[in-house]
């Protein structure tokens, strides 16, 4: 696969590499309970209020599929 990027293809990946893992923290570091010492705020990142109304279910949705990729 190297023969088919070449040199500029490579470079180009790489970058995309360090600017996926920046944003990649920054998603992370957002999106973190505040109490993070307790096992029990982590899981509150992985719950979806499936009761609470469509724009709860959307927003639960949007935050537990960012996390989980």
């Amino acid at each position: 696969s190297d023969r088919l990027l070449g040199k500029t293809g490579i470079l180009v990946m790489g970058w995309c590499a360090v600017v996926w893992l920046v944003t990649l923290f920054f998603g992370l570091t957002l999106s973190w309970p505040a109490k993070s010492h307790r096992v029990a705020s982590w899981l509150s990142l992985l719950k979806v209020r499936l009761k609470e109304g469509n724009y709860k279910i959307n927003y639960d949705m949007h935050h537990f599929i960012n996390d989980v990729s």
